[in-house]
């Protein structure tokens, strides 16, 4: 078992929203890590900028901070686009 941890911060209150689980193995936990922060981060209000930490045993997978738009609003779709960027990351042409 993997466990995984999403942490939440900002929003409204400023408050903290953490949400803890498991995975059959490393791999499976990540998967889950990674639906439940694209999940999150579709229901973030309009208003807020809330900041994702993203953990996967002890070690820190991704800190992702929503940023505003061209018109100064909360620009979700840009951060659902960072974490998956960072989830299947493109080929590094200079790896050949």
């Amino acid at each position: 078992m993997k466990t995984w941890t999403l942490t939440i911060t900002g929003g409204r209150a400023f408050s903290e929203h953490t949400i803890i689980g498991t995975g059959e193995n490393t791999e499976r936990a990540r998967e889950q890590l990674f639906t439940a922060a694209a999940a999150m981060i579709r229901r973030a209000d309009i208003d807020d900028r809330p900041r994702y930490t993203l953990q996967l045993g002890d070690q820190l997978a991704a800190i992702i901070q929503s940023g505003d738009d061209e018109l100064g609003l909360s620009d979700h779709p840009a951060t659902a686009e960072l974490l998956a960027a960072i989830q299947h990351p493109s080929p590094n042409p200079f790896d050949q």
